[in-house]
């Protein structure tokens, strides 16, 4: 699936209303070719 820029802030905004963490990243496989953006998630632990 495909997203662009605006779609991305959309999710990751809706990821951390729901109570997780989030980022936007980005790399290019293999240090060259097309750069593949992505949206990494992850629980925050409770006690930190």
């Amino acid at each position: 699936m495909k997203l662009n820029d605006e779609d991305r802030n959309t999710l990751c905004c809706l990821l951390i209303k729901a109570g997780y963490a989030a980022r936007i990243g980005k790399e290019r496989p293999g240090g060259k070719g097309q750069t593949m953006y992505f949206v990494e998630f992850w629980e925050e632990d409770a006690d930190a």
